[in-house]
């Protein structure tokens, strides 16, 4: 049997299909897992003749004893995803069995986003000024002392533009709005920063046997 790759959290009906093609490309077989509202999602969109497994969680501690069992049965060499949500478990799975992998601490660090900056500050990087609540009471209180400006709010770790809003004039309604839209467990954990006016920039990084390369 040819090499297997594991593509965890992958069942997107756009993504999906291209990881796959590629993985066969460089002549690996590929087992999909994820949820069987995903997995339901891509059978319909993009049918693929791979074998796949429903998990009802993503969280390491519930989808560990399907991977020991599926790494047992079969020859992986690893587990890849793209999804952002996933990046975490997908890292410390890889670190579990000895898969190449970005690093546990790595990932945690560019998911949270006030840890990111606070790296990127460290580095030398002009960074917005920003502060994490645990609460809106917190919020409230900062946003009282910097009258008349404006901010963001956002999650301190999802992903795109969810759960992000402006708030304008450091206004107390724009933040209960915006505080509103927030889950339940991201409204413990936010980020409130300077909103910054100017063209917006993208730079693009990854890295090839440890040497760097980056696309603006």
């Amino acid at each position: 049997m040819k090499n297997v790759l594991i593509l965890f959290g992958c069942a997107s009906h756009r993504q999906g299909p291209r990881a796959i093609a590629q993985a066969h490309e460089l002549g690996l077989e590929t087992i999909l897992i994820d949820t069987p509202e995903n997995l339901n999602n891509l059978a319909i969109k993009a049918p693929q003749q791979i074998p796949v497994y429903p998990i009802a969680s993503k969280q390491y501690e519930d989808c560990l004893p399907l991977l020991e069992e599926i790494c047992a049965r079969f020859p992986v060499i690893g587990i890849y995803t793209f999804e952002e949500y996933s990046v975490e478990t997908c890292a410390r799975l890889c670190e579990k069995f000895g898969f190449a992998n970005n690093t546990t601490a790595a990932v945690q660090q560019i998911r949270n986003k006030y840890l990111c900056r606070q790296m990127l500050a460290r580095q030398g990087l002009p960074q917005p000024l920003s502060c994490l609540f645990s609460n809106l009471a917190q919020a409230e209180h900062f946003l009282h002392a910097h009258p008349a400006e404006d901010w963001i709010l956002k999650p301190v770790d999802a992903s795109g533009s969810q759960g992000v809003s402006r708030i304008r004039n450091s206004a107390r309604q724009d933040l209960h709005t915006a505080y509103a839209c927030l889950t339940e467990p991201q409204q413990q954990s936010f980020i409130i920063e300077q909103f910054i006016e100017g063209t917006e920039f993208s730079l693009e990084g990854f890295s090839i046997t440890a040497k760097p390369f980056s696309r603006a």
